[in-house]
């Protein structure tokens, strides 16, 4: 592995703020949810739709965009999707009703597209192997911070007018492009490209076996995840709770925080007692968090019920992508890119997928569906196949 050693440090940092914009505004609206149907006079299906309209473009380009960066080169990837994601967060602002917001989101989801697995790749390319672990944990913590407080955030906005939320998006897109000029030499050089066509580099990766059951893994993990938090947030704000979006938003945010808590922790558990062992506790303790929902008064004890969730799954992301990373090197933007669009797959799908199960059962029916989930996902860490990518 090729790693360039000057500014290196200015590079990873640039890099971890890149994985936090996207999950920052896929995660946010959700606390917008009821604020935007009273606003744009909308139903809770089109709104939910807009979640799934930014992570559909979100995930399925990703399929590309590694590849592509593997032939063009970091810095040209990340100024393409940094440059849509702004435009697109000025038209958000503008959306004068919720079709033109749906379309917005979908535009902006494209540009997001091009930042979360070139940053994933960044951080394989520009560190060491004796220190990729805690590098890795340093992502999570960075994607998590940003899953945490974009809820927490949009919520504070909503009070006020949401719409300051996307402006805040837009002057920061602007920031981070400046960042990322100051550092084109260095993401301008050859390190990421190929000499394989792009479609080659993507035949092989999704021939290998490991990378589609941990991205197929990750798809679960995310698609309960979003699916949970969207209609957590609707049940709250609605008979008998009533929640205003501020507290809504404060108690998806624990999740996030949790999470940055759990992440250099689990960094030193996946050295000291290995990858399956810690995914296999991080699947352990999830399902049974969503197991005392059936078994206590859940609303009294929500905020240790999602401290739990967002350390559980943070256990398994952070395993899954330390593996990841290292699969294949020479195609670490590809591996990377395809191993985010299939989780960010399942984050697309979830609230319009979850939809009929919320209709007919209502929240119950959403606890059950993810008590299954985590069960297969933990069912699956509990093999061997794990083992072989220690």
């Amino acid at each position: 592995m090729k790693v360039i050693e000057k500014n290196v440090y200015s590079l990873i940092i640039l890099a971890y703020i890149l994985s936090f914009i996207g999950p920052f505004t896929s995660n946010a609206v959700i606390a917008l949810v009821s604020v935007l149907q009273v606003d744009y006079n909308t139903t809770i299906d089109l709104v939910a739709l807009s979640i799934t309209i930014y992570l559909i473009p979100f995930s399925l380009v990703q399929f590309f965009s590694g590849a592509i960066s593997d032939k063009m080169g970091y810095y040209k990837g990340l100024f393409l999707g940094l440059s849509m994601y702004f435009f697109s967060s000025i038209y958000v602002v503008f959306a004068p009703d919720i079709y033109n917001f749906i379309a917005a989101r979908f535009l902006q989801g494209f540009g997001a597209s091009f930042l979360s697995p070139l940053s994933f790749a960044i951080l394989g390319d520009f560190s060491k192997c004796e220190h990729r672990g805690k590098i890795m944990s340093g992502y999570a913590v960075s994607a998590t911070l940003g899953v945490s407080s974009g809820p927490l955030i949009a919520g504070y906005f909503a009070l006020t007018n949401w719409r300051l939320f996307f402006v805040s998006v837009a002057i920061v897109s602007i920031i981070v492009l400046v960042l990322l000029n100051l550092q084109k030499h260095w993401l301008g050089k050859d390190l990421s490209k190929s000499q394989s066509s792009v479609f080659t580099n993507l035949r092989i990766a999704l021939r290998d076996m490991g990378l589609i059951i941990f991205g197929g893994l990750g798809f679960l993990i995310f698609f309960l995840r979003i699916a949970f938090y969207t209609y957590l947030s609707d049940t709250l704000t609605k008979f008998p709770y009533n929640m205003n979006p501020l507290v809504v938003g404060s108690y998806i945010s624990v999740a996030g925080f949790a999470g940055l808590v759990a992440s250099p922790a689990v960094g030193w558990l996946i050295d000291k007692i290995g990858k399956r062992v810690t995914a296999f506790f991080g699947g352990l303790l999830l399902f049974t968090t969503f197991s005392m929902y059936f078994l206590i008064d859940w609303v009294s004890y929500l905020y240790v019920l999602i401290m739990m969730m967002g350390f559980s799954i943070t256990m398994m992301f952070i395993t899954f992508s330390t593996i990841v990373v290292d699969i294949n090197p020479r195609l670490r933007s590809t591996y990377s890119s395809v191993y985010n669009a299939l989780r960010f797959l399942g984050y697309s799908l979830g609230p319009s997928l979850m939809l009929p199960v919320y209709h007919s059962y209502g929240f119950p029916g959403v606890l059950v569906f993810c008590v299954t989930i985590t069960f297969v996902v933990l069912a699956v860490v509990s093999t061997k196949f794990v083992s072989r990518y220690e």
